[in-house]
């Protein structure tokens, strides 16, 4: 019960700092400025854009390494979870792992509208330190 619940904390703090963060580039980049676009959206301007600012630590542990436009329609955020121990929650938790995708969904479907509205397809691809797979969590904008 109490690695379920350090589980579930770490997942939280995870999709909170992501959350934050990429409001954030969002408002810094000119994204919420209230005024509005005046060029068409476009995955790999938004990739280029935040990948002038990465690599970067969003959260003790976690690192946004890159963004890739692409293939296609989709969005992709190369995490990196330094932390042995939070990969082991992360990877051997699928309650935490489901938690952790009901808050990225609710957060692209709620703060990222530019992605949603053009029908991008958002993935958060979880690494450990070694560059090794732990997670790709795709939230599709039809499910929004």
């Amino acid at each position: 019960m109490v690695a379920l619940r350090a589980a579930m904390q770490t997942v939280v703090l995870i999709a909170f700092l992501a959350g934050v963060f990429l409001l954030g580039k969002a408002f810094r980049a000119g994204g919420l400025s209230g005024m509005e676009e005046t060029t068409p959206f476009n995955l790999g301007i938004e990739a280029e854009r935040l990948n002038a600012t990465l690599p970067e630590m969003v959260s003790a542990g976690v690192r946004l390494d890159e963004t890739r436009a692409g293939p296609g329609n989709s969005f992709i955020y190369l995490y990196t979870i330094l932390d042995g121990d939070r990969v082991k929650e992360v990877r051997d938790n699928r309650a935490g792992l489901d938690a952790l995708t009901a808050q990225l969904h609710d957060r692209v479907c709620s703060m990222m509208p530019a992605f949603r509205d053009h029908g991008a397809v958002v993935t958060y691809s979880l690494r450990d330190g070694a560059g090794k797979a732990i997670a790709d969590i795709r939230i599709n904008p039809m499910d929004c």
